[in-house]
C-alpha cells in the first residue's frame, strides 16, 4: 500500500481512526503490548485517532560491524523517539511468516515510537522526532527472495530488500557500516556459534572457510557472481554456515544504489568510526537532519559504554595466519570493486 504522510511529522506518519488487532504472535511478543501503548496514549492526549509511522531511517548493515553500538548512540539523541527494539526483521523475514504479512504487523513493531511522537506533538508545530529500524541483515540477507512477489521465474532476485524499503519510504535515509570482511567473518562465526553454544576453535573456522570458498568457486562455474551471492540457500546450502558471500559488499551495495540515490546513503567504515566516534556521530546527526548537539550532550553520548562486545569464544584468540591469508586473497578483488564503487581507496583494507 501507499501512504499519504503528513508534513507536520519528520518521520513518515499518518492518522488512522481504527487500528486492527494484530494477529502476528511474533510482533506482539517483540513489541511489548502495542495495543496498550495506543490505549494509554488515547487516555493521555484525548485523541480519538492513532498515529502510525514508518521508519525515517534504516541502519541496513552490515552484521558484526558495530550496528548495535551505532544504533544505541543514535537513539540517545533527544530527537530520536524511544524504540521497543533494535531489529524488527520485518522487511527481511517476518512478513513471510504466517499471520505476519500485514503492514500492520510492521507498524505494531514501531508503535512505541509512534505513540511517543503522538504524545509529544504540539499543535501547529512540526515534530522533530524520528524513527529508525536497525536491522543489519537488510543489507545482504535475502534468503527468501524466491518467495517475494515479483521474483517469479527469476534466476536471480528481481526484487530485493532495497526495493521493499523504497516502496515503504522512498525518502528514507540509509546507514551502512562496513568492516574488513575477513575480520567480520571471524566475528560472525562466534556470533552464530554462541546461539547454540557450539564448540569453537581456530581449526574449525579454517575448515569452514576452506569448504565455503570451494563451494563458492564451484557455484561460479554455473552462475554469475550476483547469482552466487544471492542463491546460497536455494542451490548451495554449503555456503550458509558462516555466510562467506556476505563479505562481497559491492554486489549488494550496487543493488541498493540502483534503487536509492547516493545522497540518501551514508557508508561508514567501522574501523574509522571506532577510532573517532565523536566525529562520525556528529556527521550522522547532520545526515539525519537532527539538530546539532552541544559539546556536553555529544560527549555524554560518546562516553557511553560500547554495546554488544563479543564474549563467546574470547579465549580462542585470533584466527590462524593461514586462514587470514586465504580470506584476504578471496576478498581482495571484491574490496577493490567496492573502492571503485565508492570512489574511496580506504575500502581496500
Amino acid at each position: 500500500p501507499q501512504f499519504k504522510t503528513l508534513p507536520e511529522f519528520t518521520s513518515p506518519c499518518w492518522w488512522v481512526q481504527d487500528v486492527p488487532e494484530d494477529k502476528c504472535p511474533q510482533s506482539m511478543k517483540r513489541s511489548r503490548e502495542p495495543l496498550e501503548w495506543i490505549a494509554s496514549n488515547r487516555r493521555k492526549t484525548g485523541e480519538s485517532r492513532v498515529l502510525r509511522c514508518l521508519p525515517y531511517f534504516f541502519i541496513i548493515g552490515q552484521c558484526k560491524c558495530g550496528t548495535s553500538d551505532l544504533f544505541g548512540r543514535i537513539k540517545s539523541h533527544p530527537d530520536v523517539a524511544p524504540h521497543a527494539m533494535k531489529e524488527t526483521q520485518w522487511v527481511r523475514r517476518s512478513q513471510l511468516s504466517e499471520s505476519c504479512t500485514s503492514i500492520d504487523t510492521y507498524l505494531y513493531l514501531l508503535q512505541k515510537s509512534a505513540s511517543y511522537i503522538q504524545k509529544n506533538h504540539g499543535k501547529d508545530t512540526v515534530s522533530p522526532y524520528i524513527i529508525g529500524d536497525a536491522t543489519p541483515a537488510y543489507f545482504s540477507f535475502n534468503e527468501f527472495w524466491d518467495m517475494l512477489p515479483g521474483n517469479e521465474g527469476c534466476k536471480e532476485p528481481c526484487v530485493t530488500n532495497p526495493d521493499l524499503i523504497h516502496h515503504l519510504n522512498p525518502r528514507a535515509r540509509l546507514i551502512l557500516s562496513l568492516r574488513n570482511p575477513t575480520n567480520r567473518l571471524y566475528s560472525y562465526y562466534f556470533h552464530k556459534a554462541g546461539f547454540s553454544k557450539r564448540k569453537v576453535s581456530k581449526q574449525a573456522f579454517h575448515g569452514l572457510v576452506v569448504r565455503e570458498i570451494n563451494v563458492f568457486k564451484d557455484c561460479l562455474t554455473s552462475q554469475s557472481l550476483r547469482g552466487c551471492c544471492y542463491n546460497y540457500t536455494n542451490f548451495f546450502s554449503g555456503t550458509h554456515e558462516i555466510d562467506l558471500q556476505r563479505g562481497i559488499y559491492h554486489v549488494f551495495l550496487w543493488d541498493w544504489l540502483n534503487v536509492f540515490p547516493r545522497e540518501q546513503l551514508y557508508v561508514l567504515k567501522f574501523e574509522e568510526y571506532s577510532r573517532n566516534v565523536s566525529h562520525y556521530l556528529a556527521e550522522l546527526f547532520k545526515f539525519l537532519d537532527l539538530r546539532t548537539l552541544s559539546e556536553t550532550e555529544l560527549t555524554n553520548i560518546v562516553d557511553q559504554k560500547v554495546a554488544y562486545q563479543r564474549r563467546y569464544g574470547q579465549d580462542v584468540g585470533d584466527m590462524m595466519n593461514e586462514t587470514r591469508q586465504l580470506l584476504d586473497e578471496f576478498y581482495r578483488p571484491h574490496n577493490e570493486q567496492l573502492s571503485l564503487l565508492m570512489g574511496r581507496t580506504n575500502f581496500n583494507w
